[in-house]
């Protein structure tokens, strides 16, 4: 039953990688939209496959090197496909960097991620929400010009290796930080879905993207 169960787990990690595959078969078929979409079940299935394990209580080192090579796919190399595509092969240099900083800094957050116990936050931005923040780009067709959106990727690829902190929702749930980031979460959706309800998706994973410098600065300042 302890093998089934471990292997149930694994199926749905290996659910994150199947629909990064699809996205990255519909970018190079020219369909930009379903790609997206693609990234969106792909996170789905990347945050229920540690839920399921620990609630099958299956959780191993194997699971945790699974999901992020798995996240690598779907979260790095997927969007990092996209965006050129869509837009930074007319960039030149720049768009291949900016790409390949995608991929690159993902992998060196996600093993960071694996080696670092105990923490109750993320340190540096973690690569699903840079992936599918990307991916919302498309999906709402947001128009950014191809150089800003290189410069964008850029920095996105700078939070990934950072020691900015993120707020991590597993855990420490009542800390300040977390009760301040949930306070201007609801600020800005209530004013997102009166002026541009078709942004929903992209203004809440901006959100936590800025979230994190502000907190950080806002922690240095006290």
């Amino acid at each position: 039953m302890g093998k089934i169960s471990a292997n149930l787990a694994n199926l749905v990690t290996l659910g994150n990688a199947f629909f990064g595959f699809l996205s990255i078969v519909a970018t190079l078929n020219g369909d930009y939209s379903q790609a997206a979409l693609m990234l969106f079940f792909a996170l789905i299935f990347d945050g229920m496959d540690g839920r399921v394990a620990r609630f099958l209580d299956v959780t191993s080192d194997f699971g945790v090197q699974m999901d992020s090579l798995a996240d690598i796919v779907s979260f790095g190399v997927a969007p990092a496909i996209l965006m050129y595509e869509t837009s930074l092969h007319s960039t030149g240099a720049l768009g291949i960097a900016a790409s390949v900083a995608i991929i690159l800094a993902g992998i060196i957050r996600l093993a960071r991620f694996n080696i670092l116990k105990g923490l109750n936050y993320f340190l540096g931005l973690p690569i699903p929400v840079v992936g599918v923040f990307l991916a919302a780009l498309i999906y709402t067709n947001t128009v950014v010009s191809e150089k800003s959106l290189a410069v964008m990727m850029l920095l996105l690829a700078y939070l990934m290796i950072s020691r900015i902190r993120y707020p991590n929702f597993k855990q420490n749930v009542r800390s300040k930080n977390i009760v301040l980031f949930l306070l201007g979460l609801a600020i800005v959706m209530a004013i997102v879905i009166v002026t541009k309800p078709d942004k929903v998706i992209l203004a809440l994973f901006l959100y936590y993207i800025v979230a994190g410098p502000v907190l950080e600065l806002k922690n240095r300042i006290q």
